[in-house]
């Protein structure tokens, strides 16, 4: 999740100084952009505000205080399953570029997971008003959702 407030500065700077861009900020790129913008942005060095990154989709959320923002979505999100956010976040990450056959097989083997008792049914019937003596709340999970296949390089990635 990428936060901005509307009256941000944002460029790609480095053709300022006759150089690319580095630190990953070619890839970044590549990944929230066309390839044709990514090439704008980098060879003209233009500085943007947070509403025009917005609408290229440098940044996901204007709002005046960031912060406070992404706090009410962390919150918003805090409200949900553990399990169910771990597992979405684990279902976009390895499936983002994959082949449709092979996300559906990643889906439904995440899905799976996610119907062992109790959490699930905690869940549903909380969500139906049903009141459970069970508290709900983020526990240590990675070793439930970290597979062999994620590597920790995603505990750095800025979209993550």
């Amino acid at each position: 999740f990428r936060f901005a407030p509307p009256e941000a500065s944002l460029s790609v700077m480095e053709a300022k100084w006759g150089l690319v861009p580095d630190m990953s900020g070619s890839v970044l790129l590549r990944e929230l952009v066309s390839m044709d913008l990514a090439k704008e942005l980098t060879m003209t060095a233009r500085v943007i505000d947070g509403r025009q990154a917005k609408d290229y989709g440098l940044v996901s959320h204007l709002a005046e205080d960031p912060e406070e923002a992404a706090r009410k979505l962390a919150l918003e999100i805090a409200k949900r399953s553990p399990d169910a956010v771990a597992g979405a976040k684990q279902l976009f990450n390895q499936t983002w570029t994959v082949p449709v056959p092979e996300a559906l097989r990643i889906e439904t083997e995440i899905q799976r997971k996610l119907l062992i008792p109790p959490l699930q049914n905690t869940m549903a019937a909380a969500s139906i008003g049903m009141k459970l003596p069970v508290q709900l709340g983020f526990k240590d999970r990675q070793g439930h959702w970290r597979g062999a296949e994620e590597s920790d390089a995603d505990a750095g990635n800025p979209t993550a």
